[in-house]
């Protein structure tokens, strides 16, 4: 009796669980974001492969089953990176896209460092379609100012934002207004003095909610709110949305607004990094709820969208 091969789709989200592509292949693409265009989700990550490394593409329609694109960029591909002899020894972290319509063109932003973690530049690479290949532009310290964990943020009046652990050693976070072609920075528009790291943003009913970490190395913490009414600041500290002192063993990278009839809701996504094993490091996507205008971001074991509602 012939036996069928193909996998059953997904329904649900299960954090922590070993999440499986559309070939039946563990996602790649940690630190990651999430880009909407032409109905369809596109998810950019760090593909966390010692012998593929690069920024990994995934797509979905329904946000549980994700086929692979492919590698959007390779390390191997960006040139030029100052002090760096060699493509192995520099990585690229947190890579986030966004779409340019006035140039039709798709903009990757991403932290680029060595391995010693002493470079601390962003880096851009540019495309024409969502899946890449992305083409390397350049990198540099924004603002003058070293960076690490960084995301981007396209603001409903088409002004977007660079969002990152900014000056030496993370002494705190930058809010840098992106040039209209979203290839580099122009002011710093705010700046919290705190030592923070992974950044995650959304924008609802007028306020802007910014969620931190700590500065702890591969070890988690607890998670830190601040939100502002402009992106100019001023940043109010809120407390932890989590209730987790951990974040739920996991570390904030971004917050994926939901399209169509679930507009206006968003997933909270981090990473379970199992440090030193970044290879088989999971994911924790869990709904934004809210009570008012009070963030919160609740454990499940598994859940779907209709917990929206």
């Amino acid at each position: 009796m012939a036996t069928s091969t193909t996998r059953a789709a997904n329904t649900k989200f299960t954090p922590g669980a070993v999440w499986l592509d559309t070939s039946g292949n563990p996602i790649k693409a940690h630190g990651g974001g999430i880009l909407y265009h032409d109905n369809v989700y596109y998810w950019y990550g760090e593909h966390q492969d010692p012998n593929v490394l690069g920024v990994g593409c995934y797509s979905s329609t329904d946000l549980y089953n994700w086929k692979n694109e492919g590698i959007a960029i390779y390390v191997a591909n960006i040139s030029q990176v100052a002090n760096v002899p060699c493509a192995a020894s520099y990585i690229i972290e947190r890579p986030k896209v966004l779409y340019n319509e006035a140039s039709e063109t798709f903009v990757m932003w991403m932290h680029l460092d060595n391995d010693q973690y002493t470079l601390a530049h962003t880096a851009v690479a540019i495309s024409k379609t969502p899946a890449g290949p992305f083409k390397y532009v350049s990198n540099f310290a924004p603002n003058n100012l070293e960076s690490r964990d960084m995301t981007v943020f396209q603001d409903s009046n088409g002004k977007a934002y660079l969002i990152r652990s900014s000056g030496h050693t993370n002494l705190g976070i930058g809010v840098s207004e992106l040039t209209s072609n979203y290839q580099n920075v122009t002011n710093m528009a705010s700046y919290i003095g705190q030592s923070r790291e992974g950044p995650a943003i959304l924008h609802r009913g007028g306020t802007y909610y910014l969620v931190l970490s700590h500065c702890t190395g591969w070890s988690t913490n607890p998670a830190d709110l601040w939100t502002a009414s402009s992106l100019s600041g001023q940043w109010t500290q809120v407390g932890n949305p989590t209730n987790s002192p951990n974040t739920f063993n996991s570390q904030s990278t971004f917050f994926l607004p939901l399209q169509g009839k679930l507009a206006g809701q968003y997933i909270f996504m981090a990473d379970r990094w199992n440090y030193p094993n970044l290879v088989n490091a999971t994911y924790i996507w869990l709904p934004a709820k809210w009570n008012g205008n009070t963030l919160s971001i609740t454990w499940y074991d598994s859940w779907d969208l209709s917990v929206f509602g």
